[in-house]
């Protein structure tokens, strides 16, 4: 039997969960009634739509990496089939 996998940042996107559920209803509704984040472009001295989604502005809020989060969760289907009866 292998290991189980270390999952240390789908720890902490769980442990946000609640906080962060909040806070992405927050910015659904902003969208919902056309109001958009954005940024103060640095050339051109004039706000810009941000770049990001919701769920990368919450991850980066949270400090949670998305990367190590999809690459985790692939390691743990990967256990699971391996050690299915």
């Amino acid at each position: 039997m292998t290991k189980i996998p270390e999952t240390t940042e789908l720890n902490r996107l769980e442990a946000a969960k609640a906080d962060s559920q909040a806070i992405g209803e927050f910015l659904d509704w902003l969208n919902s009634r056309k109001i958009v984040l954005c940024k103060l472009a640095k050339l051109e001295e004039a706000f810009v739509p941000i770049d990001r989604t919701n769920e990368q502005l919450l991850a980066e809020y949270f400090n949670i990496n998305l990367r190590k989060v999809e690459r985790e969760r692939r390691a743990l289907l990967d256990y699971i089939r391996k050690n299915q009866w």
